[in-house]
């Protein structure tokens, strides 16, 4: 029997009437494979839920799960009973209250499935299962999954609807259940704060926003819940401080609440972030019902203290309960006038009475209630609090740090003072402030970007000389003279030596040819700080690059000597580095190793061609700039500390990795002697345009070999092979001298030779180079080259990656690089499976998928003869499963390209070799309606081999088929509208999928149905 007869079976079996079915019949047809079962949980209505009940035919879901810690909504009954609940919720519920959950028969998608179809019930069904949820323990025993608890928000929502507050609080009580401490052992490092709930995001439940809106006849119950929850919460979160710690208490609270305020407090009842909000948001419950159970029955003074007692009395003893009983017991201070005064004076008997004080609850509750104090009894403190906080013993900051608690003490305090007691207080050394607020540990977080502003208004600035500018900027804007002037310390808009750089480099746009002409006044390394000569350059680069009309028009010749007397100053004395933290005062300044990279940077901007012409016409100082790029090609950054793992200046670390040092190109145009040699490489190309032969002059060429001969970095030793054509097309001959100073044999160079071969094959293809012989040996070495020779940093362009582009390249443009090219050949007899996915992918992404910017190939080219003889070759003469599967790049290419049956036969072939895999198989799947019509037994060939060969036989993740709409139609088509083998195919094709790949392709039997 096929699967669909099979299937047309089940679904008569279904439409017959339950109380004549015969168990014994639904279990020969459900048992034949898992579609059968499943297709039969599908299409069963409610009116078989008891039978199958009765029958056993859901007896699964009482069975405990294979592998406990991971699940899927696979099982066809629990998909059934969340169908069944919307129909019969009463008979659910009665199969839901007889299946025991417990440890010992835990499965974790049964109470998944159960939570969702509780989340669907009535109020009265519900009401039937949240003490089953408490009891069973649901929410602990899934604590691997639970995430957000959605469900039990809605099933919050449905008992408030129905005002069912006493089933509320149970299922409360089961969503704010306390991991123990081993299983928060077990779970820890996750977050600063370790989470004592079992869900990653309580907040979704809104559990004490549904509890904050229970009615009156509650309130008590709520209490007693929230503050049991919160002793357990800080016991298992909890410590016993240590002798060093000395703590006030007995208990370490590690989540400590430093943002709140008891007397301020109040719930948000919005999404948290971490398990510490979800800890405030219960404290937050607390004080709501704490307001409406003490500070509503202030009046009835035996009722209030009863409960302070029955609740808050039991409680751990912590800091953040200290805080909390501050803030009750202000609330009824006549009710609990002996407690408040023990209170107030427990940091007279208590050493480590700064935790006491610590927050906003000490000092508000004495400002608050220091009144109900009899007058003998304030003196008392006052005295007390004189000689406490007076005390001169210990190291001059304990001392102070004293007398600055004192003065907040005494400021809350100024209403009750008399006049005498404020001359003693002030004489004793404390300052009275009556403006003082107590406020939190941490006060609320300033957002913004820092903004640093300068000692004038923009206007203002610019209106003055440049002359005087710079005047100014040596003596009283100087970075240290403008650091103690910022004495508002608002650390967004700090007055400092980077907002007065941002002044000049904003007025400099405004008058370039000005600032230029005294380009002499911005360079003096005893006077100006290197900040400011940074930011003049910077200025200028920045005209240069945004407006080179009117850079084109500027005589740079006081430029030009500023970058000279930069060099002279540094050959004559180094310039001195400096530590930015200790000594570049309170901002982030630029330092004499800034302002090299800067003259680096302008150096390139005024030689980049604009319209065929630079801004400066290097012939006039020619000489001048070549001596700074040598002297600039000196400097020490980078150095090859820079790139070793533990001094590298610049790294990249990924989760669970160890850092990796950046790859060299990002690491050389961030360093000065990379900029510099960008900078070259346009002084090279306008140097060689003065002359009628494209050359490189003799001092050019010093330079080049100086830095070459003396290299020991890997950023720019990729910078000489990433520009090597430049200097390779000007004279050859001297670059085949060097080739092996460029790319060194010798071990001790092996590194520096891979960043230079990185650089090479990251730059684009050129034919006189590849073709040149000993280039040729240069590719034949290269693909000994693995990114594993360099573990320790990144790769700007992967060694086997790389060189495939350019055989990629190579092949699709040069004719005579082919099948019998000697490096052809050893690239496919020697190269890696990555070399070769990496050439057939390359090429099907540039040439062939219409989804690339570059479009499909010009079809009138021989690059396309070329890239049939491509896919014949290597089909016939390679058999690596890995490679081949990156022809799915290949396969969304037009007719024009590959005609459609000849398409069809090559896709076969190649999924003939790789069992169905493709790596791409979008582009199949956009063509295989075209490849249906042309070709149908290729085409049945390539379903068969893409979907249940490599789909469901090898279980490769897919989405369902109706979702791919072209899949479906080249069904439709190869059934409907071929010979009779190809329906035949067709149809047992389907058939398989269906019985092997279940629900995904049970839309595939609409074809044969219709």
């Amino acid at each position: 029997m096929s699967q669909i007869e099979l299937h047309r079976n089940i679904f008569k079996f279904v439409q017959g009437k339950p109380e004549r079915a015969r168990p014994e019949d639904l279990k020969s047809l459900v048992s034949r494979n898992k579609d059968a079962y499943q297709y039969f949980f599908f299409e069963a209505d409610e009116r078989w839920l008891v039978w199958l009940w009765k029958n056993g035919f859901l007896d699964v879901i009482k069975k405990k799960a294979e592998d406990p810690t991971r699940y899927g909504y696979r099982t066809p009954e629990l998909n059934y009973l969340v169908r069944m609940a919307e129909k019969n919720p009463d008979q659910v519920v009665t199969i839901l209250l007889k299946v025991p959950v417990k440890k010992s028969n835990f499965n974790p998608e049964v109470i998944d499935q159960f939570l969702r179809i509780c989340s669907t019930l009535p109020a009265n069904q519900l009401a039937k299962i949240a003490n089953k949820i408490l009891e069973e323990k649901w929410v602990p025993l899934m604590g691997l999954f639970n995430q957000h608890g959605f469900e039990f928000e809605k099933m919050f929502k449905t008992f408030a609807e129905d005002k069912d507050f006493d089933n509320l609080l149970t299922l409360a009580e089961a969503v704010l259940s306390v991991r123990t401490k081993k299983e928060i052992k077990e779970t820890s490092g996750r977050s600063i704060t370790e989470n004592p709930f079992y869900f990653n995001g309580l907040s979704y439940t809104k559990v004490f926003q549904y509890l904050g809106n229970t009615d009156t006849s509650h309130i008590e119950k709520v209490f007693a819940l929230v503050t049991s929850v919160f002793a357990d919460v800080i016991k298992v979160l909890g410590k016993a401080p240590d002798r060093k710690e000395r703590s006030a208490f007995k208990v370490y609270d590690s989540f400590i609440l430093s943002d709140v305020d008891f007397f301020e407090l109040e719930q948000r009842n919005k999404v948290s972030i971490s398990p510490r909000e979800d800890i405030r948001e219960l404290a937050a419950t607390i004080k709501l019902f704490t307001d409406k159970l003490i500070g509503d029955n202030c009046n009835q003074p035996q009722k209030v203290c009863k409960t302070y007692k029955q609740y808050i009395g039991t409680l751990p003893d912590s800091q953040a309960v200290w805080r909390l009983k501050l803030y009750i017991l202000s609330l009824c201070p006549d009710a609990f006038k002996t407690e408040l005064k023990a209170a107030l004076f427990a940091i007279f008997d208590n050493p480590n009475y700064t935790d006491l004080t610590m927050g906003a609850e000490y000092g508000t509750a004495l400002q608050k209630n220091f009144g109900i104090l009899a007058r003998s009894e304030q003196q008392e403190y006052i005295e007390k609090a004189k000689s406490l906080f007076s005390d001169k013993s210990g190291e001059k900051k304990e001392v102070e740090n004293r007398i600055y608690r004192g003065s907040r003490i005494f400021s809350l305090l100024e209403k009750h003072l008399s006049k005498t007691e404020h001359e003693e207080i002030k004489k004793a050394g404390f300052q009275v402030k009556p403006e003082y607020k107590p406020s939190p540990i941490v006060g609320p977080v300033t957002g913004g970007t820092v903004a640093p502003r300068g000692p004038l208004t923009q206007e203002e600035f610019d209106a003055l000389p440049v002359k005087e500018i710079a005047e100014k900027l040596q003596t009283v804007w100087s970075p240290k003279v403008l650091d103690k002037q910022n004495t508002h310390k608002d650390f967004l808009h700090p007055l400092n030596a980077e907002g007065a750089g941002d002044l000049l480099k904003t007025s400099i746009s405004k008058r370039l040819t000005d600032f230029v002409s005294k380009s002499d006044l911005f360079f003096d390394s005893d006077k100006l700080d290197p900040h400011y000569t940074y930011a003049f350059l910077r200025g200028i680069e920045s005209e240069i690059k945004n407006n080179k009309e009117v850079a084109s028009n500027i005589n740079w010749g006081n430029l030009v000597a500023l970058l000279v007397s930069i060099k002279n100053s540094g050959k004559s004395k180094q310039f001195a580095r400096t530590r930015q933290r200790e000594e570049r005062y309170s901002s982030w300044l630029a330092d004499w190793n800034a302002v090299h990279s800067m003259v680096a940077t302008l150096i390139e901007e005024l030689l980049r061609e604009f319209d065929g012409k630079a801004v400066l016409d290097l012939s006039k100082y020619r000489e001048e700039i070549l001596s700074v790029i040598d002297y600039l090609f000196r400097h020490q950054d980078p150095a090859p500390k820079d790139e070793q793992p533990k001094t590298a200046t610049m790294t990249r670390t990924s989760p669970g990795q160890k850092p990796l040092v950046t790859e060299p190109y990002m690491m050389a145009i961030n360093s000065v002697r990379g900029k510099t040699f960008e900078a070259f490489i346009h002084f090279v190309y306008q140097d060689g345009k003065s002359s009628d032969n494209v050359q490189i002059s003799a001092d050019v060429k010093d330079v080049y070999m100086k830095v070459l001969n003396a290299e020991n970095t890997k950023a720019i030793m990729f910078m000489f092979g990433r520009y090597l054509a430049t200097f390779y097309y000007r004279d050859a001959k001297w670059i085949h001298g060097l080739l092996p100073k460029i790319f060194p044999i010798a071990d001790s160079k092996k590194l520096l030779y891979v960043a230079a071969w990185e650089g090479y094959i990251s730059n684009n293809l050129f034919k006189e180079l590849f073709g040149d012989p000993e280039f040729q040996k240069l590719y034949t070495r290269g693909l000994s080259l693995r990114r594993s020779m360099d573990s320790t940093r990144e790769f700007f362009k992967d060694p086997e990656e790389g060189i495939a582009t350019h055989l990629a390249l190579a092949y699709a443009h040069y004719s005579d690089f082919g099948f019998g090219h000697p490096l052809f050949k050893t690239f496919w007899s020697k190269g890696t499976e990555k070399h070769h996915s990496e050439f057939i992918g390359f090429i099907g992404r540039k040439y062939l998928s219409k989804n690339e910017s570059e479009g499909a190939i010009n079809h009138e080219t021989e690059i396309k003869q070329r890239l049939d003889k491509l896919w014949d070759w290597i089909l016939d003469n390679y058999k690596h499963t890995k490679s081949l599967t990156e022809f799915g790049y290949w396969t969304r290419s037009e007719p024009q390209v590959f005609e459609l049956s000849w398409l069809a036969d090559h896709i076969k072939r190649t999924l003939e070799v790789t069992g169905g895999e493709l790596d791409w198989d979008y582009g199949l799947q956009k063509n295989v309606v075209n490849l249906a019509e042309s070709s149908p037994k290729d085409t049945l060939d390539i379903l068969r081999w893409s979907l249940l060969e490599f789909g469901v036989r090898k279980e490769a993740k897919r989405r369902p088929i109706f979702f791919e709409t072209e899949w479906y139609e080249a069904f439709a088509i190869l059934y409907k509208n071929q010979g009779e083998d190809i329906r035949n195919s067709t149809y047992e094709l389907i058939d398989d999928l269906i019985r092997e790949g279940g629900s995904q392709f049970w839309p595939l039997k609409k074809i044969i149905e219709s």
